[in-house]
This record gives structure tokens, C-alpha cells and sequence, in this order.
């Protein structure tokens, strides 16, 4: 099982360095950036301190979805967990959550938000769990490389899990074959006439947080992949 670090859209180069830094104390070396502003490598240095190493390694994206390719399990978080963000879990709770998991995943992301507003509500609800940091109600908003440096702290215990061996079949889905779900859900209803004018568009978004909800396996996928595009085909 590996973890890697994805940053939103981060503002901060000293941040990112920080973040380089906390990771490398961890012995944490995947860290992506995602249509970073200003980022003056110099600066992330400075803070980054012995970590360059994961400075020079850094992946640089400019979409999310780019970002997240080949992860079996996307993790947003976020100090927001409640009204629009309903399946939330505490670090704590989703780190035990996750070792009941069989099989393990092999390759997880954790993802961050900007500094200033964190993750949209769009983006947290297309990762597969949505986590928060329990802190003060007075002041729940964590610094990035704080939060980082819990989350990555705390994986560290996943990272001891036993190993447990995996035929083909039973590995989970990657991100990249949700999304391609996604749009075969959309186009599935709109050939079998199920949108109307009355249709929440919101429809087919939905049977896919459903689907992600469930992290299905890749032969579950296929089996998904395989349903819908009968459908498809046959109102074709």
C-alpha cells in the first residue's frame, strides 16, 4: 500500500515546501501539484529544508482527474462535514475503516485543497471518501502542511497492514475507469429516453457516487461497463 500527496491549486510556495518537508520526515516521497499559482521553487526550497529531493520528484498536473490516474482510492479532505458533504468520516474512523478493506488497496491519494477555501464541493464529491481532521469548533481550519502532517502521521499505521495477496480480479477499480462509468451512465439515459423535461439532471452523477461509494473491484467494473453499454446498445 503507498500514499501519495495531491495539492489543489496551492498558493503558497512556502507551503509546498513545507509539505515537501513533512513528507520526506515521514518517509513519504508521491507528492503531485495541481495548477499551482506562482510557484517559485526557490521559495518552496527555503522550507523545504533536506526534503528537495521530493521537490525534484514532484508530479505537476493542471486537472484533477489528471492528477489522480492509477489511484484505487481518492481521499479528499476537508474541515467542512456536514450539510452538501453527507458521508464525511473522521481520520481516525476512515484509517480503521480502511483496514477492514479486502482487498487492501494498492495505491491511495490523499488530496488537499487551496489554502484559502479547501476543496469544492464538487471535487470532495467525486473522491471515494471525504475526511476530516477533528479539531477545536472555534478554529477547525488547519494549516496545509499541519494537515498534511496529521494525515500522513497517522497513514503510517496503514502502511503496517499485512500483506495480503491479491488475484487480478479482485483489485479495485482505478479512478480513471469511474470516470469513463460516468459518462456511459449519462449517455445510457439519454438513449433509453429516461431524461424529460421533469429529469433532475443530477441523475446520473448520482448512480455514479453510488457506484464510487460501493469501490468496486475491476471485474465489478467491467461487469458495470458491460451493463451499460448493453443498455446503450440495444436502445440504440
Amino acid at each position: 500500500m503507498s500514499v501519495s500527496v495531491i495539492l489543489i491549486e496551492p498558493k503558497d510556495s512556502i507551503n509546498i515546501g513545507s509539505v515537501a518537508r513533512v513528507m520526506d520526515n515521514l518517509s513519504f516521497t508521491d507528492l503531485t501539484l495541481v495548477a499551482p499559482r506562482q510557484y517559485d521553487r526557490e521559495q518552496a526550497q527555503r522550507s523545504a529544508c533536506w526534503a528537495t529531493p521530493v521537490l525534484d520528484r514532484a508530479r505537476f498536473c493542471h486537472q484533477f482527474d489528471e492528477a489522480v490516474q492509477g489511484s484505487e482510492l481518492v481521499v479528499g479532505f476537508s474541515s467542512r462535514h456536514s450539510g452538501a458533504i453527507q458521508h464525511a468520516r473522521s481520520l481516525e474512523s476512515w484509517c480503521e475503516y480502511v483496514k477492514t478493506l479486502q482487498p487492501q488497496p494498492h495505491n491511495i491519494s490523499f488530496v488537499f485543497g487551496p489554502e484559502e477555501s479547501g476543496l469544492s464541493n464538487d471535487l470532495l464529491l467525486r473522491c471515494h471518501d471525504i475526511v476530516y481532521i477533528e479539531t477545536s469548533d472555534a478554529n477547525p481550519s488547519m494549516n496545509l502542511s499541519h494537515a498534511v502532517a496529521v494525515a500522513l502521521y497517522r497513514a503510517r499505521s496503514l502502511l503496517n497492514l499485512p500483506v495480503v495477496e491479491v488475484i487480478e480480479d479482485e483489485q479495485y477499480a482505478e479512478f480513471e475507469q469511474y470516470k469513463s462509468l460516468e459518462l456511459l451512465i449519462e449517455k445510457c439515459l439519454e438513449h433509453t429516453g429516461f431524461f424529460n423535461k421533469h429529469t433532475p439532471s443530477d441523475i446520473p452523477k448520482l448512480v455514479f457516487n453510488v457506484c464510487k461509494r460501493a469501490k468496486l473491484s475491476r471485474r465489478e467494473m467491467a461487469v458495470m461497463q458491460g451493463i451499460f453499454g448493453s443498455i446503450k446498445r440495444s436502445s440504440c
